[in-house]
């Protein structure tokens, strides 16, 4: 289905006020999708087998936007004289499309002014020095988190952001909300990003601080039931059964497909199947549509090609509502 193909649906189930919400639908989204292949990684993988898991390379932002990307992996460091930026592992695998942090958010800022009526678009934020004090580089801390948070403010605009506080509603937490289905609209979400905060550890408890439901935070966190702020789960193996009761109960959750570098390319379509079946909000790969595995070929899409479609768990009479 194109995207506006997809519009066109939302805008008709709204008019029977049976509108999905924005945990109703699944996307293909990529992991490290600022990458690029780094000089040192392609002069020396031949020697490293390690450094074979690091010779890949995703599109610029804005093409996988064009293809219908909606959810969007990037890992953070803290650099003393220049913020928050955007690359994989400082002095080995540096190379980025968009290397500060500020510049990314303002791409796809500009591409959601050239397409106001987009699908939400999920940012998963992995803040990845959390332990390991680089030369050069700083772990962060509060202000780091606060200036994290401006940043994002200052880049995207607070009126493009779905935060924690517009899903809570009146309910006395987070989770209270997602498991009564108090997730904002299709038609609400249009235009606008949701940020994750990826880290579990230190960070998590730094960022969140006595608050469990994440009132007044622009991110919400990755976290597991049970919690005041759950609401996002990031589940990396697509065969974990709770995926789908996850799915059942409210949650939004992220799980990854198939990955050739680490598996033969003959059993991708049972692990992508078990991905889609389990109702995972996001589907996450390095290889999206138009870039593909050099060697064999594989990308990840759903059945029909596409790169978003309504959720075989939660949104069941959507296509048959529809007709598709």
């Amino acid at each position: 289905m194109g995207l506006s193909g997809v519009l066109l649906s939302i805008l008709v189930l709204s008019s029977g006020n049976l509108e999905p919400k924005i945990n109703q639908i699944q996307v293909i989204g990529t992991h490290n999708s600022y990458h690029k292949i780094s000089e040192y990684i392609s002069r020396f993988k031949d020697r490293f087998n390690a450094f074979e898991m690091l010779y890949y390379e995703l599109p610029p932002i804005r093409a996988q936007l064009d293809v219908g990307i909606r959810c969007f992996e990037l890992d953070l460091h803290y650099h003393i004289k220049h913020g928050w930026l955007v690359l994989h592992v400082p002095k080995l695998d540096e190379e980025s499309h968009c290397r500060l942090l500020l510049d990314c958010l303002h791409e796809f800022r500009r591409w959601s002014n050239e397409n106001p009526n987009h699908l939400p678009i999920w940012i998963i934020l992995d803040l990845t020095n959390e332990y390991i004090n680089w030369e050069g580089y700083r772990l962060p801390g509060v202000s780091e988190l606060k200036e994290l948070e401006t940043v994002i403010l200052e880049s995207v605009g607070i009126e493009k952001i779905v935060t924690p506080d517009s899903v809570r509603g009146d309910f006395p937490t987070l989770e209270d909300a997602v498991l009564n289905n108090n997730w904002i609209s299709l038609s609400e979400a249009r235009g606008k990003f949701l940020f994750i905060f990826h880290n579990k550890g230190r960070l998590r408890r730094t960022y969140t601080g006595e608050d469990k439901s994440l009132r007044g935070k622009l991110m919400f966190v990755n976290s597991l039931p049970g919690e005041g702020y759950s609401a996002t789960i990031i589940s990396v193996n697509p065969s974990n059964e709770e995926i789908s009761s996850w799915v059942r109960r409210g949650y939004f959750v992220i799980t990854f497909g198939c990955d050739p570098k680490l598996v033969s390319c003959d059993i991708c379509p049972k692990i992508d199947d078990k991905a889609f079946a389990s109702g995972a909000q996001v589907v996450m790969t390095d290889y999206p549509p138009e870039s593909p595995h050099p060697q064999t070929g594989y990308y990840l899409a759903f059945p029909k090609g596409e790169t978003f479609r309504w959720n075989p768990l939660n949104c069941l009479n959507c296509e048959k509502l529809l007709g598709e």
